[in-house]
């Protein structure tokens, strides 16, 4: 098991319609111009896209959905994280992300795993079996109050600056379903059209990526997939 558990960071979120995308991608080529090349603000690729796949979490009142539905000053939310199309996954993500405003955290736990998703009944002690084995801080007394509410999936692609203190981020074919109907390989499924643009930073770096952010062509957004997937699900029945 490997974990990790981070300072608080910001994390600012922009909501993008499909037809405005080519505004992210000619603000970002700006960046990018060799001319930026010495310059702090030059961004980067960081690395090759990923599949995202998580399953969230949450107790038979749904606190952590309405927390975020009601904007309450913090939030936390549980869930599983795994990356790639494979059906066979074998390393997963544990995480629980707390969120004060828009100062985000996350404590971490990867743990290796034959993680089976091909019954309700197995996943579900597949589940027990991972918090059980978990180090986190969450009680594992409380583990079986929570239960499986969300999957979903998404593309993300990975930039940074060159000082390497801004991370952007942009998801898209954003998937949403019910836990007990996961579809591992659904990325063209999309059962939603919004793309995300997140841009993260610590605290330190506050006053540097603000001088970046206010370049963004798009207005900020208070957009929770956890959210928006019940909803959505709820929605589709």
């Amino acid at each position: 098991m490997l974990n990790s558990y981070k300072e608080f960071r910001y994390e600012l979120k922009y909501k993008i319609n499909p037809g405005e995308l080519h505004k992210f991608y000619s603000w970002l080529s700006t960046l990018s111009m060799s001319s930026h090349k010495k310059n702090e603000t030059f961004i980067k690729k960081q690395h090759q896209s990923n599949l995202i796949n998580n399953i969230y979490f949450d107790n038979l009142n749904h606190d952590m959905a309405f927390d975020n539905i009601y904007g309450s000053l913090y939030k936390k939310k549980l869930r599983i994280r795994w990356y790639g199309s494979d059906s066979n996954i074998k390393n997963v993500r544990l995480e629980i992300k707390e969120k004060f405003n828009n100062l985000v955290r996350k404590n971490v736990e990867t743990i290796s795993t034959e993680l089976d998703l091909s019954r309700s009944a197995v996943r579900s002690s597949s589940f027990q079996s991972l918090f059980q084995r978990s180090n986190l801080k969450f009680k594992l007394t409380y583990s079986k109050l929570f239960q499986p509410t969300l999957f979903n999936q998404y593309s993300r692609d990975y930039y940074i600056t060159a000082n390497e203190k801004v991370r952007i981020t942009l998801d898209q074919r954003i998937f949403y379903s019910n836990p007990d109907k996961i579809v591992i390989n659904s990325r063209k499924n999309s059962s939603n059209f919004d793309i995300i643009c997140e841009v993260k930073f610590g605290k330190s770096d506050f006053d540097y990526a603000m001088s970046l952010v206010n370049s963004i062509p798009f207005k900020r957004s208070r957009y929770s997939k956890y959210s928006t997937g019940l909803n959505n699900t709820a929605c589709r029945g």
